[in-house]
Formats: C-alpha cells, structure tokens, sequence
C-alpha cells in the first residue's frame, strides 16, 4: 500500500501536516519509508520497496517520522 501527496498538498500543508493528518486518518504509519519527487510531491510506501516505473525518479528520503519532527 502507498500513498500520494501532491506538491500542492506538500506546500500548503507542509511534510508535516500532510503526514499528520494521513496518520491520524490510518492511512500511513509511521514507520513507513517516503520518496520525494523533483515536483515537490512524495510517495509514502509500507516497507522498504522500490516503486514501479511512474515514480523511476523519485529519491528515497527517510521515513515518515523524521518528517514530524521538523
């Protein structure tokens, strides 16, 4: 399972709220690695996998409480 944040969502929200309100909605956890793209959107993935072909360029950055802590 992942989850998609827009550019749009990342710079009105910030890493931080998006992530928070994603995990106070269960819909990540964590622990969960994020990927950032070069539009300034990001995927969030459960476990450590690599992402299929649309998202060849995006750039394992850490987990998802690394980003709350900011």
């Amino acid at each position: 399972m992942d989850k998609y944040f827009s550019s749009w969502t990342i710079h009105t929200m910030g890493f931080a709220g998006a992530f928070q309100e994603a995990l106070t909605n269960n819909q990540i956890g964590s622990d969960w690695t994020v990927w950032r793209g070069s539009s300034g959107d990001a995927v969030v993935t459960e476990g450590d996998f690599l992402l299929d072909d649309d998202y060849a360029d995006y750039i394992k950055d850490g987990i998802v409480s690394d980003y709350l802590n900011d």
